[in-house]
């Protein structure tokens, strides 16, 4: 299912009494905005399925947040303080204040560590300057920033199959065109079996900058709650089981063949099935089909990998000719 992303305005600021307070810098909320906080925490239905608080670093905005989902904070939901988002204007109110004062102010309330030392720079070369350009450059950063957060699953094309793997990080490249935009680049990582072992490795993929707005399934990652499958014939839901069964399937075909060798003596209508003693006194675990004594060995055949073709089932009994 797609996350649901709840849009909201901050409260009335010191900056909306009058023009002239317009020049404060990065003024606080009234006592009215308060206000308007606390109504909106009692009317919001969906404190409960909240899974992340995301808030442009302008003080009125972070408070406002704070204050209106009160309940996923006192949750322990770390408020994140997204640069992107900020105001567009060059007016005082619009400019936000430096890292350090804002991380002193609100402490381990929000999480300022995506923040850099310029985010509140508004300068003719600043990425922040409004400009309907950049404003539309880092619109579309933001939207790429909710779209693949760490954690989440993706799928990519990986040896030209629709692979998924989890996100590790997600950063951008340093601009390599005339626009100054610049590619993400998705780190993130999924298991590959190699020489007999499941291992964790680690890929990086791009998604190449682009002018306006473009379809998800468009992307060349898209979120595990937006695939539908390789076809594009499945739910995401169907998809996600689909890939859970494969998952489980992959994980008993790259098990070990373990084997339990015993000797086949007569004992009239019955055969002597005693576990094989190692040399070093051990219980002996192999494939062999007849023991140096000319003895057949019966095989249970416990855990197999169905490419060696040893036996089709689980505990299906084999004996070995003695040549």
């Amino acid at each position: 299912m797609a996350p649901v992303i709840h849009l909201v305005r901050h409260a009335q600021g010191y900056h909306n009494l009058s023009i002239e307070n317009q020049w404060i810098r990065d003024p606080d909320l009234t006592d009215l905005g308060k206000q308007q906080c606390e109504e909106l925490c009692k009317i919001f239905p969906y404190h409960d399925k909240i899974t992340h608080l995301v808030a442009s670093p302008i003080r009125r905005t972070i408070f406002t947040c704070q204050f209106s989902f009160a309940p996923a904070v006192k949750a322990g939901k770390k408020i994140v303080a997204l640069q992107d988002a900020q105001e567009v204007s060059l007016y005082p109110c619009d400019v936000g204040s430096d890292v350090e004062p804002l991380e002193k102010e609100f402490g381990d309330l929000v999480d300022f560590g995506s923040l850099t030392d310029d985010w509140n720079k508004k300068t003719t070369d600043s990425k922040y300057y409004p400009d309907p350009k950049k404003l539309e450059a880092r619109a579309r950063d933001t939207r790429l920033w909710l779209l693949l957060r760490p954690g989440e699953v993706i799928y990519t094309k990986y040896d030209n199959t629709w692979t998924p793997f989890a996100i590790s990080r997600v950063f951008k490249k340093i601009a390599t065109n005339a626009d100054g935009l610049r590619s993400y680049s998705i780190d993130c990582w999924n298991y590959m079996y190699y020489d007999g072992q499941l291992r964790r490795e680690m890929h990086t993929f791009d998604v190449h900058p682009f002018s306006g707005e473009e379809a998800i399934h468009n992307l060349p990652v898209i979120p595990a709650r937006f695939f539908a499958g390789a076809d594009k014939d499945m739910t995401p839901a169907e998809a996600t089981a689909e890939q859970i069964r494969l998952g489980k399937l992959v994980w008993e075909l790259y098990k070990k063949p373990s084997y339990k060798a015993y000797h086949l003596k007569d004992r009239g209508s019955r055969p002597d099935l005693t576990p094989r003693q190692s040399e070093d006194g051990g219980k002996e675990n192999d494939c062999r089909g007849v023991d140096a004594d000319g003895d057949v060995d019966v095989f249970a055949c416990e855990n197999r990998r169905p490419q060696e073709g040893f036996c089709q089932q689980q505990q299906q009994w084999r004996i070995g000719n003695a040549l």
